[in-house]
């Protein structure tokens, strides 16, 4: 059985520098935002999914992400329903991706909504990625499809979260350079591998 460690942290904290590091380390990453995407694709099981209950949706490339989002705006859906078609699917790639590594002792998730989906329930630990608001600020200005506005609005709504760092095993402070944040991510592996051998053996707490 292979331990599983999610990847939490809010837009513009890091997140993906911090997966590479795992993915440098022969790591298998799950990624929830290309699985997304992946499955939005037309033909894909989420872009037959949606189109089947929305066929306003129906384009030869992929769910408009915008479209739904507006969609969801002027209440001619909620969140709820969208979720309740598409975290099925993806529960079952995930499934499908644990099954595929499951010859390895350690498998990485990454999970930008980790806690709001619950999926500390089936995680073995979570590692936290943050960063000061300033460097957050920086690097989400550097993003095309953001201004001030948005970024202000979404740094906001993360704010309703603190309280998740109790929850965490880990914490990456990704305002470090890279060769720090990088030494952090083996020692959290060492970390992971000593206890998993720990168990096997027999001497695990």
């Amino acid at each position: 059985m292979s331990f599983k460690l999610g990847i939490t942290g809010f837009i513009g904290m890091g997140k993906t520098t911090v997966s590479s590091f795992f993915v440098e380390q022969n790591i298998p990453l799950w990624d929830a935002d290309k699985n997304v995407h992946r499955i939005y694709k037309k033909n894909g099981l989420g872009y037959k999914a949606l189109t089947a209950k929305f066929p306003n949706l129906i384009n030869n490339v992929a769910i408009d992400r915008n479209q739904l989002s507006q969609m969801i705006q002027k209440k001619e859906t909620t969140l709820d329903v969208i979720e309740s078609i598409i975290h099925p699917l993806l529960s079952s790639e995930r499934e499908k991706f644990i099954d595929t590594h499951r010859h390895h002792s350690l498998l990485v998730f990454d999970l930008p909504l980790l806690f709001e989906t619950k999926a500390d329930s089936w995680l073995d630990a979570v590692l936290l990625v943050n960063c000061s608001k300033k460097t957050q600020k920086k690097r989400l200005l550097k993003r095309k499809n953001l201004n001030n506005k948005k970024i202000k609005m979404l740094i906001s709504r993360q704010n309703r979260y603190v309280g998740r760092r109790d929850k965490c095993h880990f914490i990456i402070n990704s305002d470090k350079v890279l060769g720090d944040m990088k030494t952090d991510v083996l020692s959290v592996i060492k970390k992971i591998k000593d206890k998993v051998y720990d168990k096997r053996s027999g001497s695990g707490h």
